[in-house]
C-alpha cells in the first residue's frame, strides 16, 4: 500500500493548542506543496489518492480540506491521529485495502511514523506542511520504502 504521511501547515497561536488555525503562509504553503505533490505522483507513477484520514484537530482539518479539495477527495477525521497518538494506534490503517492513502497529523507523530516504517532515522523530521510517501509491506518496524520526501516546504 501507498501511504502518504503529511503534517499540518503552519499554525499560529491560540489559548487551546488544539484550536490553532493555519497562518496565511501556511495555506499559502499548503497550496504550492500539494501541486508538488500531484507533480511527484504524476512523475513517480504512483496511485492518486483513495483516501485521506486526518487528526480531528483545527489545523489539521485545515490541512486536509485543502489537500482534499486539490486531490478530489473527502478527508475522514479518526482520533487515532490526534496529538499523543502512538504509532501503534495507526495500525487501523491497514484493516482496509486502499491503493494510496493520505495521513493528516502532528509532531512527533509524522516523523515517528516514518522512522519506524524504515527502520531509520536518517529522514529529517517533517517540518509544518511538510511530507512524505511510501510503499509499505505491512505495518511493521522496517516495512516500508521511501518514495519521494518534501520534508522542509
Amino acid at each position: 500500500m501507498l501511504v502518504t504521511v503529511w503534517r499540518h501547515g503552519e499554525a499560529g497561536p491560540a489559548s487551546r493548542d488544539r484550536d490553532r488555525i493555519l497562518t496565511p503562509r501556511g495555506t499559502d504553503a499548503l497550496g504550492r506543496a500539494v501541486l508538488r505533490f500531484q507533480d511527484v505522483l504524476v512523475e513517480k507513477s504512483l496511485a492518486g489518492v483513495s483516501s485521506i484520514v486526518t487528526s480531528p484537530w483545527i489545523r489539521t482539518l485545515q490541512t486536509a480540506a485543502i489537500l482534499g479539495e486539490a486531490l478530489a477527495v473527502a478527508p475522514r477525521e479518526e482520533s487515532w491521529l490526534a496529538p499523543n497518538a502512538t504509532v501503534a494506534g495507526v495500525e487501523n490503517v491497514f484493516k482496509v485495502a486502499q491503493a494510496h492513502i493520505l495521513l493528516v497529523s502532528h509532531q512527533p507523530l509524522v516523523s515517528e511514523l516514518l522512522w519506524y516504517w524504515l527502520d531509520s532515522r536518517a529522514l529529517a523530521p517533517l517540518a509544518p506542511g511538510g511530507w512524505a510517501s511510501l510503499y509499505i509491506a505491512d505495518h511493521g518496524l522496517g516495512q516500508g520504502t521511501l518514495l519521494n520526501s518534501e520534508v522542509h516546504i
